[in-house]
């Protein structure tokens, strides 16, 4: 089973190669940080995200570990 940072790094892959407009994806990453909130691993995701270009595409996400914005914002 794929820890939580590994399924949210997957979506981010998937997300940035359906263009940045997959919604579903987007969705799907920004509920698995919800629901793990401070729980995830964000010095992991950033060091993985970085190794494959999706640290841009991360760095809007994040702050949802940490409830710092409303889960529809891009």
């Amino acid at each position: 089973m794929a820890s939580a940072e590994d399924t949210v790094l997957s979506k981010l892959e998937w997300y940035r190669l359906g263009g940045e407009t997959s919604d579903r994806q987007w969705r799907d990453l920004l509920n698995v940080l919800k629901v793990q909130g401070e729980r995830i691993d964000t010095v992991y995701l950033r060091h993985w995200a970085a190794q494959s270009c999706e640290l841009r595409i991360a760095e809007c996400c994040l702050p949802i570990a940490n409830r710092q914005l409303p889960i529809a914002n891009r």
